[in-house]
């Protein structure tokens, strides 16, 4: 379980919680719909799935939801991670001072 959100910004991209997990193959070949890396939190009943993905259209960050079973998900492209980030970061500021 990760307690708080730790914050590091790992090649453009935000990664809250431990330590990233790379998932590439030393051959230098991934197997088909494998994430580029991973990061999985947990929190209470909830657990997020953090994976940095690629296809022909480029690359994207695939945020899952997973409460129960139940699963909801987000793709947000490599052109929106600096704005996704910069927001999470105001947002864990206001949060902060409340």
């Amino acid at each position: 379980m990760v307690i708080g959100l730790a914050m590091e910004d790992i090649g453009g991209f935000i990664v809250l919680g431990e330590q990233i997990k790379f998932m590439i193959d030393h051959s230098g070949e991934r197997p088909v719909n494998e994430p580029l890396a991973s990061e999985k939190i947990s929190i209470d009943r909830k657990v997020f799935f953090l994976d940095l993905k690629e296809n022909n259209r480029g690359r994207f960050l695939k945020i899952t939801e997973d409460v129960g079973g139940r699963r909801d998900t987000i793709m947000l492209p490599v052109a929106a991670f600096r704005d996704f980030a910069d927001a999470l970061e105001r947002l864990i500021a206001i949060e902060r001072e409340l």
